[in-house]
């Protein structure tokens, strides 16, 4: 089982999508894009969860959480406009290509971007 998680940071406006971070349909599509690539049926429909500006808890953007349930386990991300970032979250039971996955990633949010990846193997408890 592999979990592949990305931090991505420093995402340049000149070199992605500026709505990305803010728009889920564009991260839906971002989602399916990569399911499609790696062969992993998705459950259903992707969910969306768009967060409201509130100071009072420090958030500052419109940001918002995506998440779509797998055949095999889900795939997800939340997006931090205020910080020019997002996550990226990928679990799954079977193998799957996670460079596939890294450059789909890095085609879409640019060259330039800082990327923290983070490859897991996980066990069967």
């Amino acid at each position: 089982m592999t979990h592949l998680i990305v931090d991505i940071f420093h995402i340049s406006s000149l070199e992605a999508d500026g709505e990305l971070l803010v728009e889920p349909c564009k991260g839906e599509r971002l989602l399916r894009k990569i399911c499609d690539a790696v062969k992993m049926e998705v459950i259903g429909d992707f969910h969306s969860h768009q967060f409201e500006e509130n100071p009072a808890k420090g958030w500052q953007g419109n940001g918002y959480t995506t998440v779509g349930l797998l055949s095999t386990s889900h795939i997800s991300i939340h997006t931090f406009p205020e910080h020019d970032g997002c996550q990226f979250d990928l679990f799954s039971c079977e193998d799957f290509s996670y460079s596939k996955v890294i450059e789909i990633l890095r085609e879409t949010f640019g060259k330039t971007a800082d990327y923290k990846i983070h490859l897991i193997d996980r066990d069967i408890v």
